[in-house]
């Protein structure tokens, strides 16, 4: 059992850093997608 707890954390902490990253360019991408409609919609009124 504490194998395998030790396997579960060494993977989750390998996961982990992606999953961040992950997170960090997802929401970079969706404010730049967001502010890019906007502009758009500011631009057509």
């Amino acid at each position: 059992m504490d194998e395998l707890a030790g396997a579960a954390l060494v993977l989750l902490c390998t996961i982990a850093p992606f999953f961040i990253l992950f997170a960090a360019i997802g929401t970079v991408a969706a404010c730049m997608i967001s502010s890019q409609i906007s502009q758009r919609e500011d631009e057509d009124k």
